[in-house]
């Protein structure tokens, strides 16, 4: 404790007890002082760290415009089931949520180490950060369990394939509360009677006292990602046997390729989500594995930096949006053929059988 060894170079009959108090506070402030200088202000002003901090809210400005263009073109007035729109819905409004409370915060931040007059007025309000460091994790939760809940409706549609067609809306409903008690247990078992006492910088670092939590919830995050990406991948090959099984059941087999085009996207979509998580996870263990070869007076700063680079949700976002927006356009293009072709053969199918009649009609005439 600095406070003890300033007190032990002086003899306690030379100073009153007021004195003692007055250096005792002016020690503690002074080791204040210091720990928002290094690891408040350094970071904060640290260049490279707010060249990320800029990169990463231009691509997640990006990623919520071009999210906002594909929903309202291409997934509104889309052909897909009633259930997947509503379910696609919910998943891109949460990448925009996503987006959005990351901008605010970091825009607020950059702000903060520009206009900053003390070293320590570039922390985030307690009160800030606490609500949007729970309110980031919730909508971070809600867009990972989303896509199970995707991949729970295409399970349906391909078990049901006879019935889904005239289905109602429960099975999206039920998906989509469940994905919500979900994500919001998630945070009542993180941040139950947590006090968010440590100042902060970032809203993506979570308070110390929750380290170990957060690291079985990035396992438990991990593997239902790579559950959903493994279920899809059955449920497409599932599909893809049916499709061939299907012969001489036009509807039938129009609904398999309907849940084939379908269930390929969203396991492109699965895919992507479950390199976004993966990749952050592992660059945090690698960056805590190389974190003690950081030296100097920049090591701090430099590791802070690498931490944010390595967020990379908003591009992840944007890269998600657009397979959407390819998926859906080559699903419409799939399916406007196929409509073609079956019209097209029952219009031949009739011709044939009119010849046929006319045929018969004629030899029996003779």
């Amino acid at each position: 404790n600095c406070n003890t060894l300033v007190l032990a170079f002086i003899s306690p009959h030379q100073m009153s007890t007021p004195t003692i108090e007055i250096l005792i506070n002016r020690t503690a402030r002074d080791n204040f002082i210091d720990f928002c200088i290094k690891y408040g202000y350094d970071v904060a002003t640290f260049p490279p760290y707010r060249v990320f901090q800029i990169i990463w809210v231009l691509v997640a400005i990006l990623s919520m415009m071009n999210i906002t263009r594909v929903y309202w073109k291409h997934v509104r007035c889309s052909k897909l089931h009633r259930n997947i729109r509503i379910l696609l819905t919910l998943f891109l409004g949460t990448a925009v949520m996503l987006n959005f409370v990351f901008s605010i915060y970091q825009i607020y931040q950059l702000s903060l180490s520009f206009t900053a007059v003390h070293p320590c007025e570039v922390f985030l309000p307690r009160n800030f950060y606490k609500c949007f460091n729970i309110l980031f994790g919730l909508i971070l939760e809600l867009y990972l369990f989303i896509q199970t809940a995707i991949t729970f409706e295409r399970a349906i549609a391909t078990i049901c394939v006879r019935s889904y067609e005239y289905t109602e809306a429960y099975p999206a409903i039920i998906a989509i509360i469940s994905a919500v008690l979900v994500a919001i247990g998630t945070q009542v078992f993180l941040y139950y009677g947590k006090d968010f006492n440590q100042p902060q910088l970032s809203v993506l670092n979570p308070p110390a006292e929750v380290y170990d939590k957060i690291n079985g919830l990035l396992i438990f995050n991990e593997i239902t990602c790579g559950i959903t990406f493994v279920s899809m991948i059955i449920l497409v090959i599932v599909n893809m046997k049916r499709e061939k099984k299907a012969i001489g059941d036009l509807s039938r087999r129009f609904q398999t390729e309907e849940n084939i085009d379908t269930t390929k996207f969203i396991a492109k979509v699965s895919l992507i989500q479950m390199i976004s998580y993966t990749s952050q996870s592992l660059g945090s263990l690698i960056l805590r594995l190389v974190e003690e070869s950081f030296a100097g007076a920049q090591a701090l700063p430099m590791r802070t930096t690498l931490k944010l680079a390595i967020y990379g949700m908003p591009l992840y976002t944007l890269v998600m949006s657009i397979v959407i927006e390819y998926s859906t356009r080559t699903s419409a293009r799939y399916r406007q053929n196929r409509l073609q072709s079956a019209v097209s053969t029952k219009n031949e199918a009739q011709a044939y059988s009119n010849f046929l009649s006319k045929q018969w009609h004629i030899e029996d005439q003779s």
